[in-house]
């Protein structure tokens, strides 16, 4: 079987849900070496079974490398709305205070 790059989403002991870069498609990787790699890292897989169970599909194999690609996740940047974020300000005569001014109980 040919290598497969696989988005890691969360890493167990033996484990790691993961996600391909192409079909968005969600896998369990099964490897012994798993413990290297982080979530948000791309895995090089060389695979060596493959098969589905109640609705989940699973890989089996061993990673060959991984590698930090932010370009290959395709991530977007935030609108306005969704980059709204409440930001407490500091004063000296005052405790701190949401930009709303009500306390937010520090």
């Amino acid at each position: 079987m040919l290598p497969v790059d696989l988005l890691i989403l969360s890493v167990k002991e033996r484990a790691a849900r993961c996600r391909t870069l192409k079909g968005r498609r969600t896998i369990t990787l099964r490897a012994k070496d798993i413990w290297g790699i982080v979530p948000g890292e791309i895995a090089t897989v060389i695979p060596n079974k493959f098969w589905s169970f109640k609705g989940h599909q699973y890989l089996s194999g061993e990673v060959s490398a991984s590698r930090m690609d932010i370009a290959s996740l395709e991530l977007h940047p935030m609108d306005d709305q969704g980059a709204r974020f409440l930001i407490p300000e500091v004063r000296a005569d005052k405790s701190w205070e949401d930009t709303q001014g009500e306390s937010n109980g520090l």
